[in-house]
């Protein structure tokens, strides 16, 4: 099967259910009612659906709430799904991108290169009159062969991090929203406390506001068409990056509040032919706990417990 780019269209992907396309393999990656998002699975799925847990494989902690899945553990997960080294993935969800940008990077990030986010995701699917849906369990058939073969230059550290901000050698895209970047408001976002919350280890002690020095602003909600929920076109994204200074020849790392919307950042950046996009996993919830006053753009209120 000859690889398809980062992105495929409802139609795309109806024909290839259709033609029981060889080695296509469609993945649920909605995360919602149980987190996991298993329920809404089993309530309406994409015929042929898997479901992907973003939770599996992960051990929490207090700065890294969404940390990287260990690979051994996700390997074997993905081959209990039946993906294969040479299978076509499709990655979905409730037309956010939150998830489906996750799962797509997340892949890549293990070595998994022919892999595409459904545009629109369900919502723009179930729009098509030819549409269908399925419900409970899809059955695999066989354990597939995928083999995790990490690509250590789409992940950045903290210490990475760190080390950019002396060598200005990449630009740093901030993917949060610009109040949040420009430390005009609470941290940490709701969102951002229920993955603190769900560690089930005390919250922290700080959480600063602010930005990382050097950084600029380019918030997720901008990548998507407000009209149609589905991605700007290609030069659109272009003119978009070029507006926020970002220039598509040269390094970049994508942050965001705890590791999910930069890689929304990211898939938008490889539609524009910016395959290298690096993911800062900790991002902002890492970030403002661990880093040092010289290190942090902050907002004049400095600091905000959690604790009461």
């Amino acid at each position: 099967m000859a690889q398809v780019g980062a992105l495929v269209t409802r139609g795309w992907l109806r024909k290839a259910l259709e033609a029981s396309t060889k080695n296509l393999r469609v993945l649920d990656t909605s995360l919602s009612r149980d987190a996991s998002g298993r329920e809404e699975y089993l309530d309406k799925h994409i015929p042929t659906a898997q479901h992907l847990d973003l939770t599996k494989c992960v051990q929490p902690t207090p700065t890294l709430p969404n940390n990287i899945p260990n690979a051994e553990c996700f390997q074997e997960y993905a081959q209990s799904l039946g993906i294969n080294h040479d299978s076509h993935i499709v990655v979905y969800d409730h037309g956010n991108y939150f998830s489906a940008a996750r799962a797509w990077w997340l892949f890549r990030m293990f070595g998994h290169e022919n892999i595409s986010v459904l545009d629109g995701g369900t919502p723009h699917y179930g729009l098509n009159a030819a549409a269908t849906f399925s419900n409970g369990e899809e059955h695999v058939e066989d354990v597939g062969d995928f083999t995790v073969n990490v690509n250590k230059s789409l992940i950045k550290n903290f210490d990475d991090v760190k080390d950019v901000i002396g060598s200005r050698s990449s630009q740093i895209i901030d993917t949060r929203r610009g109040k949040h970047f420009m430390g005009e408001v609470e941290e940490p976002t709701t969102h951002t406390l229920r993955a603190l919350q769900a560690t089930g280890q005390p919250l922290p002690k700080r959480m600063i506001r602010g930005h990382i020095p050097g950084s600029k602003n380019l918030p997720y909600e901008l990548i998507i068409c407000p009209d149609t929920g589905l991605m700007h076109t290609p030069e659109e994204l272009k003119e978009l990056f070029e507006g926020h200074g970002i220039k598509l020849n040269k390094p970049m790392i994508a942050t965001s509040y705890t590791g999910f919307t930069n890689c929304i950042v990211a898939l938008a950046a490889h539609i524009c032919g910016k395959a290298d996009c690096a993911i800062y996993y900790g991002s902002w919830t890492e970030w403002a706990q661990r880093a040092d006053e010289d290190e942090q753009i902050r907002s004049p209120q400095k600091k905000k417990s959690m604790s009461g």
